[in-house]
């Protein structure tokens, strides 16, 4: 049978995509087969047509899109009668606590209390932080910025998108051997923090509806949520 090599194309270029989401969602077991396919497929048919079977993963910065991520990294959570899905990710054990079949009121309220103090420091982080898009820092930028969202990249990840500057644009190997960033690198970081940012703020929303419900049932006080609201509405915004 004949394979059709522009459907194969479609296929290959779609399944790099979804192994890099995989991987930004900390999925960090994925094995990197699509990666050598992409490099064996190119090699092949592009330019030279040597067979490099042990090629390097690319991802491009400007595949990475955050949203689209987030999404993908909730869809296998099902909404609750006490937690929706967006609660259940970004304040992970208050919803742990929350669903149990009869909550501890004291460990609710510790929790509660714990994550608000962790996701305003996280958000605090994200506005303040100023990427020095340096090497040896951009791993931990990178996931400074995802944090409020609960998510987070690997050295693969930063290891393919170097890659993509080295195949793109002109990164050479000593550039990057002196520990010169990739030339784009900060634009980069800012694209994803503006990211981060406008997926945040949308799904906070959905988290307070939550809280809300919560007060309502006496599991929250309203010194609680008045403190959840003031936090949206003065550092969130």
């Amino acid at each position: 049978m004949k394979i059709n090599e522009d459907s194969l194309r479609v296929l290959i270029r779609e399944s790099l995509k979804n192994e890099a989401k995989m991987r930004i969602l900390g999925q960090v077991g994925v094995p990197d087969w699509f990666g050598r396919l992409r490099s064996f497929f190119r090699n092949k048919y592009g330019k030279g047509g040597s067979v490099n079977r042990a090629g390097p993963s690319i991802l491009s910065p400007n595949d990475v899109d955050i949203r689209e991520a987030y999404m993908d990294s909730v869809k296998n959570i099902h909404d609750e009668d006490k937690v929706n899905k967006d609660t259940q990710k970004i304040l992970n054990k208050l919803s742990k606590e929350l669903l149990y079949s009869s909550p501890n009121p004291v460990q609710v309220s510790k929790q509660f209390d714990n994550e608000l103090i962790n996701i305003k420091n996280e958000w605090r982080g994200l506005i303040n932080l100023s990427p020095t898009a340096s090497l040896p820092k951009m791993l931990p930028e990178l996931n400074m910025i995802l944090q409020p969202l609960n998510m987070h990249m690997t050295e693969l990840d930063v290891e393919s998108i170097l890659n993509h500057y080295k195949e793109n644009e002109n990164y050479s190997t000593e550039d990057r051997a002196a520990g010169v960033p990739p030339k784009g690198l900060r634009d980069f970081l800012d694209s994803i923090r503006t990211q981060v940012e406008s997926v945040f703020k949308e799904r906070i929303q959905y988290v307070l509806e939550d809280i809300k419900k919560q007060h309502a049932l006496g599991t929250l006080s309203s010194s609680q949520l008045s403190h959840f609201e003031d936090f949206i509405n003065k550092d969130v915004r």
